[in-house]
């Protein structure tokens, strides 16, 4: 039996924004009410081993009102802006310069490799050698960090793009750059927007280390100096801004573009964020 060209043809409706805000929002209220009740007394965890949501909340209001926690929610976050966008900028556009040769992107792939599985904590070391324990060891670390994941995303995402494209552009009297901006910059944006969203994750993980390590203040301090003085609340409260700030920047930012992006360049109808 023949199925009518409408119906194929018909949009699936769109779920309301308040029934998925309401859904994605079960787990971690699902998470809040079992650490509730495991540090309750019928759970019987010991407040030395994990602290209340009470008392979590009780100390960012503490810390909140010495000026503590927006100076060290500031310092991470200007750190991590900073070496973001150096390392995001530098390794969308070498990405793209490199891969539009296919001899060069050949060669600088086992290196891409290669330094993408090094990047981050690793370098610390060397990062307090060549700029001392400041924020310049930080924020080279968040850059090294983003770079070359950024680098070797955008790299495949162009290499992804079919030559085709290119030399038809030529055949009809376009110009490299019509070909980078026509062909090559659309076809590599989702593999862009993979290494932006990961950079962000990896990138405040490299930016905590580096914290703990070469720097006076931030949220990796105050987890550090949680740690070195027994204070779990401190702990727990920033592991859970970084995780909120994290997850906000992908929210507000790179899901809705990567959302944009296959619409308009993709088969689907409809992107997940």
């Amino acid at each position: 039996m023949a199925i009518p060209a409408t119906s194929l043809s018909r949009p699936v409706p769109r779920q309301p924004a308040w029934q998925t805000t309401a859904i994605r929002a079960v787990p971690f209220a699902v998470a809040l009410a079992a650490w509730w009740l495991a540090t309750s007394p019928w759970g019987g965890l010991p407040r030395y081993v994990l602290p209340s949501p009470g008392a979590v909340l009780d100390n960012a209001l503490e810390l909140y009102a010495k000026g503590t926690l927006v100076s060290a929610i500031l310092s991470s976050i200007g750190r991590m802006l900073l070496g973001f966008a150096f390392g995001s900028v530098l390794g969308v556009g070498l990405g793209i310069l490199v891969g539009t040769n296919r001899a060069v992107a050949a060669f600088f792939m086992p290196l891409a490799r290669f330094f993408q599985a090094v990047a981050g904590v690793i370098w610390i070391p060397l990062a307090v050698l060549w700029f001392g324990l400041s924020w310049k060891s930080v924020t080279f670390i968040i850059f090294n960090t983003v770079f070359f994941l950024v680098f070797y995303n955008t790299l495949m995402g162009v290499q992804t793009v079919p030559r085709t494209l290119a030399n038809s552009i030529l055949t009809l009297g376009g110009s490299r750059w019509d070909v980078i901006w026509e062909a090559l910059i659309p076809g590599a944006l989702p593999g862009i927007l993979v290494g932006l969203r990961v950079g962000v994750g990896y990138g405040w993980r490299s930016l905590i280390a580096a914290e703990i390590i070469a720097s006076g203040q931030g949220l990796g301090v105050l987890i550090w100096e949680g740690q070195r003085l027994f204070r779990i609340p401190d702990i727990i409260l920033g592991l859970f801004l970084i995780g909120l700030i994290s997850l906000t920047m992908d929210k507000l930012v790179f899901a809705p573009l990567q959302a944009r992006t296959i619409e308009r360049w993709g088969t689907s109808a409809r992107a997940p964020q």
